[in-house]
């Protein structure tokens, strides 16, 4: 990560991962890079700006997610100016610890693109790991890994005709969620390995449930 990059972080867990294979053959960002993804999202909507190593300038996303008898997550971004990001996700709760626990967990699985020019799909696959730190004064703060594996396709245009390059990739995020009052939930997260990017937003809670049959 470059020096504009590096965060403090105090809440956050630890962690280290070796990274599988290089880096995808496109100098973009990925579309779930931060993934601005905690164990328990939330039904909400967000607007996101992201720095990405490789990429001259900020990028923006939008995520919208629901919860119902689908959880749901839609976004869709400029990576760098340059480049367009779209994507969905689903995922859901896992009790390892039982409901009271404060350690929280949820798997997540999405598929999604980054297009230009060049088509770079990327279907990733992992889990969120948090710990529900409480409330105090209005605020909830909600530290947060996720580690996942993806399968990377990139398709573009040559003199001999379209080729493809495909690889299975790891990244992992270190996030968290400051929930303010009832209404709004300050998010940060950066992705660490071959595609580096960090990044901040923040969302509006839905008070309305929308549900998705």
């Amino acid at each position: 990560m470059s020096n504009r990059q590096i965060v403090l972080l105090g809440t956050l867990f630890a962690s280290s991962a070796l990274c599988a294979g290089a880096a995808a053959p496109l100098a973009a960002q990925a579309w779930d890079t931060p993934a601005f993804f905690s164990p328990r999202p939330g039904e909400d909507i967000g607007l996101y700006i992201i720095d990405a190593d490789g990429v001259s300038d900020l990028g923006f996303a939008g995520i919208w997610r629901q919860e119902g008898n689908i959880n749901l997550g839609v976004r869709a971004g400029i990576a760098g100016g340059d480049y367009y990001t779209i994507g969905a996700e689903f995922y859901g709760p896992l009790n390892v610890l039982g409901p009271q626990s404060p350690l929280l967990v949820s798997w997540v699985l999405g598929a999604g693109a980054t297009f230009n020019g060049v088509t770079w799909l990327r279907i990733p696959l992992g889990a969120s790991i948090g710990l529900d730190l409480g409330s105090t004064n209005s605020l909830r703060i909600l530290p947060y890994v996720h580690p996942r594996v993806a399968f990377d396709l990139v398709a573009f245009d040559t003199a001999d005709g379209e080729e493809t390059d495909t690889e299975f990739t790891f990244d992992l995020d270190l996030g968290a969620d400051i929930g303010i009052g009832q209404q709004f939930v300050l998010r940060f997260g950066a992705t660490i390995g071959d595609r580096s990017a960090i990044g901040a937003g923040i969302a509006y809670k839905m008070g309305r449930r929308l549900v998705v049959r």
